[in-house]
């Protein structure tokens, strides 16, 4: 993941059989860190494990965060979609004062797919 982010694409096809009022919701189901946090890990030269919070921009802008030991992101809806295509999210890193440089930070995003009504 870059300093300033990273785009993330989702695509879609062969979303012909939604029903009125219906889409397709592409959501947060969970992470590999403990409470689903947005959190990327990984150990230091001197076997020291660091963590690295990053946040997810929608394509409208606004923000997926976690708060320390609650799943706040789990469940969110990244993107949705009422027809085929392509669309773009963005992992942004947390990078602060304490963020340690050098350290490989790993961890994953599991994502919910669901049809669900349409708002």
């Amino acid at each position: 993941m870059a300093a300033d982010g990273t785009d993330v694409d989702i695509t879609v096809t062969d979303v012909n059989n939604l029903q009125d009022g219906q889409k397709v919701s592409v959501t947060v189901a969970g992470t590999d860190f403990s409470f689903d946090q947005l959190v990327l890990s990984g150990k230091d030269s001197g076997g020291i494990n660091r963590i690295l919070g990053y946040k997810i921009q929608r394509p409208d802008g606004t923000l997926i965060e976690s708060i320390a030991n609650v799943s706040v992101a789990k469940g969110q809806e990244i993107v949705s979609f009422t027809e085929d295509g392509t669309k773009t999210y963005r992992a942004i890193p947390e990078i602060g004062p304490t963020t340690v440089k050098g350290v490989t930070y790993t961890g994953s995003l599991t994502y919910g797919i669901a049809v669900t009504d349409a708002e």
